[in-house]
């Protein structure tokens, strides 16, 4: 999964989490396979995209949205 930093509120994290979705539907060939949420984490709110084929496959695009601006990091998930 790609998930972006812990924010403060719910409203946050879902701006971030439409970011995300923003820029991986110029990167990938079909995002409308990735799911995303956001989740309340003991750090705060996060918003969270996944499933991706392999780590490798998540962090070479979560390295192109970092590249473009976007702070997220390639998790387990």
């Amino acid at each position: 999964a790609l998930v972006s930093p812990a924010v403060a509120s719910k409203a946050e994290a879902e701006a971030a989490l439409e970011r995300m979705r923003g820029m991986l539907e110029q990167t990938v060939r079909d995002p409308q396979s990735l799911q995303g949420q956001v989740f309340r984490t003991h750090e705060g709110w996060r918003a969270a995209i996944w499933p991706f084929a392999t780590r490798e496959e998540a962090q070479l695009i979560n390295a192109t949205l970092v590249a473009r601006g976007l702070r997220t990091r390639a998790v387990d998930f």
